[in-house]
């Protein structure tokens, strides 16, 4: 029976040590490394049995606000009309040549 609780338990470790975050991939090679042979299903298994979810962080949401900034005036309050076309010409070809 010890032998079944310490993987368990360092699955629970290496669960807390990533915040959360580490799934059954991550779980099974760190155990492997440790010197416990648990392959990847094993280690979802055991997650499973010890109720332990892998959920990776929200990417970070911008806030768009409704408010005028207060720290700088809108000047141009979104009008950007143009009264005259003015075309540059195009680049057909452009060598770069780096290094020697």
């Amino acid at each position: 029976m010890p032998e079944k609780a310490l993987p368990r338990q360092k699955i629970v470790d290496i669960h807390s040590r990533s915040r959360g975050s580490a799934g059954e991939r991550t779980i099974a090679g760190q155990l492997t490394q440790e010197g416990d042979n648990v392959g990847r299903y094993k280690a979802a298994s055991l997650m499973k049995e010890l109720d332990i979810i892998s959920k990776q962080p929200n990417k970070h949401k911008y806030k768009i606000s409704e408010d005028i900034s207060k720290i700088a005036p809108n000047l141009l309050n979104r009008k950007f009309n143009v009264k005259a076309l003015k075309w540059s010409s195009l680049v057909r070809r452009c060598d770069i040549r780096l290094g020697g």
